[in-house]
């Protein structure tokens, strides 16, 4: 539930399901500057040397490659060689 103090400049940005674009984007920058740091320096340097359409194709695959990657990470279904057989005890798998 919102509260009457929300600002008006989240409530711009935000996304159904409360998703806050702008705070996200600069909680990431604030957070992993060095992430950023390297993603300009990579752009750069590549497109120097291999031109900007290749650049942009590289970038493109090897994001989808990391999304699809944490993507799948965080939402695998639990499967029956992922559950504790045999004399191990279920409660330490719990802990």
């Amino acid at each position: 539930m919102l509260s009457a103090q929300h600002s008006a400049l989240s409530t711009i940005f935000r996304r159904e399901a409360g998703l806050e674009v702008l705070p996200l984007l600069l909680g990431s920058l604030t957070l992993r500057p060095y992430v950023f740091f390297f993603l300009a320096v990579y752009l750069v340097v590549s497109s120097i040397h291999l031109g900007y359409l290749r650049t942009a194709i590289l970038f493109v695959l090897a994001w989808g490659l990391a999304f699809l990657s944490e993507y799948s990470s965080t939402r695998k279904p639990t499967s029956s060689w992922s559950r504790p057989t045999g004399s191990v005890n279920p409660c330490r798998w719990l802990c």
